[in-house]
């Protein structure tokens, strides 16, 4: 048995955004960078295990299957090992890819029960060959996440009963700092989770030892798309148990797999809270190790656990929604777009690992809710005047007659030529929406301008569009560029207009603004889910 100790360094502050800052055309506003309470770098302990001398054949059926689907028809196995603490498991070897599964279970260390078997296989991660990172790596697995154990067991199945080269069991003790057991939640619905920015804890939070990494210069590339990943092993870990889950993965890719850093750019836990990962800045392309062959042109996040077959929690959902919109924001590219990577797959922006490898990563329940991570509505209209709803997303729109039951059929539909007359401009997109059902009038807002459309006449009224300056009078100056959002309550005719983290309410019978106005969304719509 062999064990790795890495020495301890500071490292520099991170930078914290106001949240009240106003709007400024050109500013491109950071999320909150988080500092916890005395974070402080954390040692962590590796005990290397080498395996191809305690794995013999035995007569057990195979758990598991190889990584292309075939059924193993040979097994090795160690017999169960007494180990120093560990927290996080993996496995790592030299040489081509490995089809084999491998399988450990671990012992915890308080109770002295064996845990189910977690089954690893090649991650495919690694950084592109033709990067200097790619010099001296070694292959591996995904990690397994587990609690405090002090013994192994592990199986390796595979169909042609060969070895990989030179393999290795990694076990990883992360340590522990004073700050993991002060990590807010910020769970949605506390007032942290209210703010008009989401939050990224830093490097320093999770205790990254800086000293281990490679201290040259980060290599940069371009984002033209993300990838999502997951680890493995438990997903019922504490909140205080984060920081050290990540030390671990952090220690593992660079004293395990010979990497400069820690693979991934941002890491995301089950309780929606969003880490810094790879060092170098989190606005700026910092090329990762997570796909190999992709990661110059895109970012890659991983959530912590095993989603093939529980549910991604809601919080991870939201937490990767925003994380990626702000980084695509940052770097121009669309939620709902594509992307030809060099040479490389025509892919979704917004990708799973399995997309650019051989791999199940990132868990089936995962993977098939990406799609719904870029899903948008710019702009919504309820008319109950006749049952419909209607929603505008991008230059096209659908209808819907009974919530929850889905688009109504031979929708979607083109905005243009399906709402005749209106302006090209306002044919690739609106702003917001709203009815008027006393007279049948909707009005569109695009920009700095509306148009008022009759849904008798089908078409726009004369003297439209027209500027929403001067015709919405007392309405803010931030208004008269554009709104976010608008709706009428039936009742008294007053209209809601939303822009940014502020709201007006505007009377039609006064054509004017309320007094008082404009106020914040929160806290005025208390408890107010979205940031």
């Amino acid at each position: 048995m062999e064990s790795f100790q890495a020495p301890s360094i500071t490292r520099r502050a991170a930078l914290r955004m106001a949240v009240a800052l106003p709007a400024i055309p050109g500013l491109l506003a950071l999320p909150t960078i988080q500092q916890g309470a005395l974070p402080r770098p954390v040692r962590a302990r590796v005990i290397r295990i080498r395996l191809d001398t305690r794995l013999s054949p035995t007569a057990y059926s195979p758990l598991g299957r190889t990584l292309d689907g075939q059924r193993p028809r040979f097994n090795r196995a160690t017999g169960a090992i007494g180990t120093d603490n560990f927290r996080v498991a993996a496995f790592t070897w030299n040489g081509a890819p490995s089809r084999s599964a491998l399988l450990i279970r671990t012992r915890d260390k308080q109770h002295g029960d064996w845990s189910e078997w977690y089954e690893l296989h090649d991650d495919q991660h690694g950084p592109d060959m033709e990067r200097s990172e790619a010099r001296g790596i070694r292959r591996g697995t995904d990690i397994a996440i587990v609690g405090e154990s002090d013994a192994v067991d592990v199986r390796l199945e595979s169909v042609d009963d060969e070895l990989p080269t030179d393999l290795y069991l990694e076990l990883i003790d992360p340590g522990e700092s004073p700050a993991d057991g002060t990590i807010d939640t910020f769970l949605p619905g506390s007032a942290a989770a209210s703010t008009p920015d989401f939050t990224i804890r830093t490097r320093a939070q999770w205790g990254a030892d800086e000293s281990i990494r490679d201290q040259s210069e980060p290599d940069y590339g371009s984002v033209r798309g993300a990838f999502v990943h997951h680890t493995a092993g438990s997903n019922t870990y504490a909140a205080a148990d984060v920081p050290g889950i990540i030390r671990a993965i952090y220690t593992y890719h660079v004293t395990g797999r010979g990497w400069r850093d820690i693979g991934y750019n941002f890491l995301v836990d089950r309780f929606g809270l969003v880490w810094e990962g790879r060092y170098g800045g989190v606005s700026a392309a910092v090329v990762g190790a997570h796909v190999a062959g992709y990661n110059s042109y895109s970012t890659g996040a991983s959530v912590l656990g095993t989603y093939t077959s529980k549910a991604p929690e809601p919080a991870v959902l939201t937490a990767l929604q925003q994380l990626i919109a702000w980084k695509f924001d940052r770097h121009g590219v669309s939620m709902s777009g594509t992307v030809a990577y060099p040479g490389l797959a025509t892919l979704p922006t917004i990708s799973g690992h399995r997309d650019g490898g051989s791999t199940e990563c990132p868990g089936t329940q995962l993977y098939v809710r990406l799609g719904a991570l870029s899903t948008r509505i710019d702009a919504a209209l309820w008319r109950t005047s006749v049952g419909k709803v209607y929603l505008f997303s991008g230059n096209s729109y659908v209808r819907v007659s009974r919530i929850g039951s889905g688009a109504d059929a031979f929708y979607p539909k083109a905005i243009a030529g399906n709402w005749p007359g209106l302006p090209s401009t306002f044919q690739q997109g609106i702003d917001a929406a709203f009815v008027r059902e006393s007279n049948g009038k909707i009005y569109f807002f695009k920009g700095s301008q509306y148009i008022r459309y009759s849904s008798v006449a089908r078409g726009i009224d004369a003297g439209y569009p027209r500027p929403i300056t001067g015709n919405w009078p007392g309405l803010p100056d931030s208004f008269n560029q554009g709104i976010d959002a608008a709706l009428t309550r039936r009742d008294t005719g007053q209209i809601y207009f939303f822009k940014g983290s502020q709201y007006i309410r505007y009377s039609s019978v006064a054509r004017g603004i309320d007094p008082t106005y404009p106020r914040w969304i929160d806290p005025n719509w208390t408890q107010f889910p979205f940031q």
